[in-house]
């Protein structure tokens, strides 16, 4: 036997007729307690006319995308009171004074000698400041990575051409 469904019968307890039970609506998805809001929702049809099981995807997209933005504005909010709290108090306690006076005092003491003089000879001069450049570096940084990478591909059934590359790499970047 089939019958129509009708909003009066069903009276759900959260919707959004009216502003205050739009409100109580949105807050009662922002709690733990949200499945049963989406369900109803997902089987509003229109106005007078019953409902109808997973009819409106529209609104389960719109309630989960309220979701999502409600649970980054909490936390974000959350964290703004937590770091505010740590910016009023910075630097108020004992400890924290002891700590800037100590690092004023080690910065006041830096070397005042040059530890790594300059090379006299012009070759010794070319390549540490090719050593010491920053593409040197990234060059440097990429072999090894392509090392470590190759490294954790080794394997004991490895294809002769696998193995000779690996082979000529380690002798490369070694």
């Amino acid at each position: 036997m089939v019958s129509n469904i009708s909003w009066d019968r069903i009276a759900p307890a959260y919707n959004f007729d009216s502003l205050l039970s739009a409100s109580i609506t949105l807050f009662r998805l922002t709690t733990i307690k949200f499945v049963d809001v989406i369900r109803a929702g997902m089987d509003v049809t229109d106005r007078d006319i019953s409902p109808s099981e997973d009819y409106s995807f529209a609104n389960c997209l719109f309630m989960v995308v309220y979701l999502i933005l409600a649970a980054f504005f909490v936390m974000n909010v959350f964290i703004a009171f937590i770091v505010d709290g740590f910016n009023l108090n910075r630097g108020s306690s004992p400890v924290d004074i002891s700590y800037n006076k100590f690092h004023r005092l080690v910065d006041s003491r830096a070397p005042r000698e040059v530890w790594f003089r300059p090379p006299k000879f012009r070759f010794c001069r070319s390549v540490r400041v090719i050593t010491e450049s920053a593409k040197f570096k990234s060059f440097s940084l990429g072999c090894v990575a392509l090392n470590v990478i190759f490294m954790l591909t080794d394997h004991a059934d490895a294809v002769p051409v696998v193995q000779s590359f690996q082979l000529y790499l380690c002798m490369i970047s070694s």
